[in-house]
């Protein structure tokens, strides 16, 4: 029987207050493994997006990293 690979959904865009949080929970639940870019996210207030980082963080719904880690990842996984 073939491997399952888990299927991955990269967000990056605005978080502009409590509601950007809640939309990435869906994605856990339909056995997706939400990651979120979080240098490269905009906010429209920056307490607002800390907020929001925290409560996705405690959940553990999605994994936050930085852009930087993404493009590695990438890069290596890139055909040459």
């Amino acid at each position: 029987m073939a491997e399952k690979l888990p299927r991955v959904v990269i967000v990056g865009g605005g978080f502009g207050g409590p509601a950007a949080g809640g939309d990435r929970r869906p994605d856990a639940r339909a056995d997706y493994i939400p990651i979120v870019v979080a240098d490269a996210c905009g906010a429209g207030h920056q307490e607002a997006a800390d907020r929001t980082l925290a409560s996705l963080r405690f959940a553990g719904d999605a994994i936050i990293t930085e852009a930087a880690q993404v493009c590695q990842v990438l890069r290596r996984r890139a055909p040459a």
